[in-house]
């Protein structure tokens, strides 16, 4: 029978252990079509000159503008619009790919497809193995300098200084990323050289003036860091071996250290590191793994000498289910608590209150719905307050001797709900004051005698006195009766 819900989480893996690559190697082209090689994992900021790639430019002032680099294959425009790709270190394979090409933000992705945007605003996905470019839409902010991609996202440094992430399926929804007030960067830079990927460097722009600043970033927090180091050039643009994404293992994580899902559903746990090896806590090797129980379920992770894991534990449960009787009486000096205590579940009350419980102070309807991830329920209750204190009724008049009902002098008493009466005691006397009875139990009587001599007809005094629930104070009351011969 097929499972009533499905659910896919993906994986973020935290990192657990991590080895050296291989350093990273950024280019730089700077406001004259210099190229410049630069290494930030050498710890200072000494760019070195290389040998621009021959390739037949229209002009001496057709220089190299905008570049990109994927593996070890350089991608970069022309002032004039050309697009050029040339191997490094190959001076010789340095050759056109096409015109028109007026940017100067570019960057490459994964599957070595090359993105710009144009002074006209528009997505460009341009196949340099197929030579055919593809108009992906208008973006809704004009570009500043450079791209990147940071976690499978395409980032562009926007001309009012701010980092967009561009929206690839329909650029006219693009957001802003990072607002960076006081910087202008011409060149971005994916630092992804190590396993644990959290940071892009921003190169400033030419209109900054000297010295050029290499800017951190932190992009899980989504904040400046501060300036790494001063650059001696003026960089146009930049291009990284980590241009589309890098070797990190920190894009994937569990979305909460806890997972809860309905009885009978399914969860299907997702590596999402296509390329990189899997060992899941039942030696299962796939990127996904789908469950139906409950468990503490794990998976590690190796990509490109970087090793992660990372744990979820997963619940299933039910509906909540809540019966309430139809109508509760309650006393006046009670409080009733209403419980709707389920684990994983939300609560609304009928004045919009959200707890598990409810405590009631008054008549009225009361109702609850309680959400889990299986559905939601609702019940109502209608509670109606009583005054719950004990009343007697008290006869003036008694025949002892005789039958029947009034045969003892006895109050009669009736207490509301599941009061009682405490502190129970009655006394008889005489017109003189002697006292004839005295008794603490309420259903005892005097039977008009005393000391075993039955007590002429005459009118008799009486007090009473009590306690209940109800009334915290003794309730005292007196009067007379008529003992009738």
């Amino acid at each position: 029978m097929p499972p009533a819900l499905h659910k896919t989480v993906f994986l973020s893996l935290l990192l657990s252990s991590c080895y050296a690559v291989p350093a990273q190697r950024i280019i730089l082209v700077d406001n004259t079509g210099s190229f410049y090689s630069f290494d930030p994992s050498l710890g200072h900021c000494t760019p070195v000159k290389m040998a621009t790639p021959v390739c037949g430019f229209n002009s001496p002032t057709d220089y190299p503008f905008s570049v990109a680099l994927y593996k070890d294959t350089l991608y970069f425009t022309t002032m004039a619009g050309s697009l050029y790709r040339s191997i490094l270190g190959d001076a010789a394979s340095c050759m056109l790919l096409t015109t028109n090409v007026h940017t100067d933000a570019m960057t490459v992705d994964d599957n070595g497809s090359l993105f710009w945007v144009d002074y006209s605003d528009e997505l460009i996905e341009y196949d340099p193995h197929l030579y055919k470019s593809y108009d992906l839409g208008t973006v809704n902010y004009s570009p500043g300098g450079d791209l990147i991609f940071y976690e499978k996202n395409l980032i562009m440094a926007s001309s009012n200084r701010q980092l967009i992430n561009v929206n690839l399926s329909d650029p006219g929804n693009s957001t802003v990323f990072l607002a960076l007030p006081g910087y202008s960067f011409y060149g971005l830079v994916n630092l992804s050289s190590n396993c644990g990927q959290h940071t892009v460097l921003g190169i400033t722009s030419p209109e900054s003036g000297l010295p050029v600043k290499v800017v951190e970033i932190d992009m899980d927090q989504r904040s400046v860091l501060g300036t790494t180091c001063n650059l001696p050039i003026q960089v146009q643009d930049a291009a990284s071996s980590a241009e589309y994404g890098g070797y990190g293992l920190s894009d994937y994580i569990f979305p909460s250290a806890d997972t809860v899902l309905c009885k009978g559903s399914e969860l299907t746990l997702d590596a999402l590191s296509p390329g990189a090896a899997y060992l899941w806590d039942d030696n299962s090797t796939n990127e996904t793994r789908t469950l139906d129980l409950p468990g503490k379920y794990w998976v590690t992770v190796s990509e490109s000498g970087c090793i992660a894991t990372d744990t979820i534990t997963c619940s299933f449960i039910t509906k909540p289910v809540i019966a309430w009787p139809a109508d509760t009486a309650v006393c006046t000096t009670d409080t009733l608590v209403l419980q709707a205590d389920f684990p994983y579940t939300t609560y609304q009350w009928q004045d919009g209150s959200t707890g598990s419980h409810y405590t009631v102070t008054q008549s009225g309807l009361y109702f609850v719905q309680a959400t889990d991830v299986c559905g939601a329920v609702a019940d109502s209750i209608n509670i109606l307050f009583e005054n719950c204190s004990c009343k007697f009724y008290v006869p003036d008049a008694f025949t002892p001797g005789r039958g029947g009902v009034n045969s003892v002098f006895m109050p009669k008493y009736r207490c509301t709900l599941h009061y009682t009466v405490k502190q129970y005691q009655l006394k008889v006397f005489n017109r003189w004051g002697e006292l004839l009875y005295s008794s603490n139990d309420p259903s005892s009587g005097w039977d008009g005698s005393f000391k075993n001599r039955r007590e002429p007809a005459d009118t008799y005094v009486w007090e009473l006195s009590f306690h209940d629930d109800q009334v915290k104070t003794p309730h005292r009351q007196h009067g007379t009766v008529l003992l009738i011969r």
